[in-house]
């Protein structure tokens, strides 16, 4: 219920397959997509400030970054 809020002030994002996402959830996974790194630090302080006026805190040593899109024709 609190994540929606998060998801909500996602505004940014980027287009996969001609589908356009800002996130992507899972139980309480959060996969963040984005189209360059300064887009995505924007995404992640969106994130910090959402989530500590929620109280939600995200577990950096469980976070990590992949870079790239494989094309599948």
């Amino acid at each position: 219920m609190y994540i929606d809020v998060v998801v909500e002030a996602l505004v940014k994002g980027c287009h996969v397959m001609g589908k356009y996402f800002g996130c992507l959830l899972y139980a309480d996974d959060l996969i963040l997509l984005s189209a360059s790194v300064l887009q995505l630090q924007k995404m992640l302080d969106i994130c910090h400030d959402v989530g500590s006026f929620l109280d939600i805190k995200f577990n950096a040593k469980k976070s990590l970054l992949m870079q790239g899109w494989q094309t599948f024709l």
